[in-house]
């Protein structure tokens, strides 16, 4: 992970949750009775996470739950019941056995709990962790063809998880998913929502960039093994498009910002 990426672990900035909290007139009043709620951010790898973090430390207590480096070494969990308002849960919950259902099963069981994240478009979030694993000599593959045909498909369902049948029900529990290429306007609906004071967001961590040419034949390919995660993004583009009051808004397949 970068360095920036730890810089971040160490800020600690105290904020209060605003009284006038947003988020009670959205999904947390849909689910019922939000009192004292507690955030939660599922900082999905390679979706802008970095520059979530960044902000939030500017409306909460970050309480950070991130593996060191590439280890297993994980912190002691959290107790869930020392948290207030105050404070916003935040890890990568990626690998098995510290999802974050499996993890912290109750966060999805409990009201108080509102869980948020952010997704990207699945070709876009390969040639990141391309560039990244290169960078930091821990990639397989040595070009960007074989990387995007033989690295795990469908990244963005694995770090749910989710499946075909699921995926729906399980992204349903989260009071806010926000979209990497309208990063600025999810983070105005998301501070909209918790009742944040809002604020331009500074993109950090961002890996190396650079056109990268694919052919058609690949394209097809990858996107046929990674039709889940297709699924999942239209999904999340079709909700972030109701939270902002616009049905319409949406990338179509053949309009993807590649």
């Amino acid at each position: 992970m970068g360095s920036r990426f730890f810089k971040l672990q160490k800020k600690r900035v105290n904020r209060c949750f605003s009284d006038k909290s947003a988020s009670l007139r959205d999904r947390a009043l849909g689910r019922g009775s939000a009192g004292n709620p507690v955030c939660v951010f599922h900082h999905i790898p390679k979706c802008g996470g970095t520059s979530v973090l960044d902000l939030l430390d500017n409306w909460f207590l970050n309480v950070l739950d991130y593996r060191k480096g590439w280890s297993m070494d994980y912190p002691p969990k959290t107790d869930l019941a020392t948290l207030s308002s105050r404070h916003c849960l935040c890890g990568h919950f990626e690998l098995s056995g510290f999802f974050l259902y499996q993890r912290y099963p109750e966060i999805f069981l409990r009201e108080r709990f509102l869980v948020f994240t952010f997704v990207r478009d699945p070709l876009p979030i390969q040639l990141s962790l391309f560039r990244y694993e290169q960078k930091n000599n821990v990639s397989k593959y040595t070009s960007v063809e074989d990387h995007l045909l033989n690295r795990e498909s469908n990244y963005l369902a694995n770090r749910f998880p989710v499946n075909e049948a699921n995926y729906k029900e399980v992204l349903s529990k989260y009071f806010f998913i926000g979209v990497l290429e309208q990063m600025q306007k999810s983070i105005d609906v998301l501070a909209d929502k918790l009742g944040k004071k809002n604020r331009g967001i500074q993109r950090l961590n961002e890996t190396c960039k650079g056109k990268v040419a694919v052919s058609d034949d690949i394209l097809q390919e990858f996107m046929k093994n990674n039709e889940l995660d297709y699924k999942i993004y239209d999904y999340c583009l079709k909700r972030f498009g109701e939270d902002c009051g616009d049905n319409g808004f949406e990338f179509g397949r053949r309009q993807r910002p590649w």
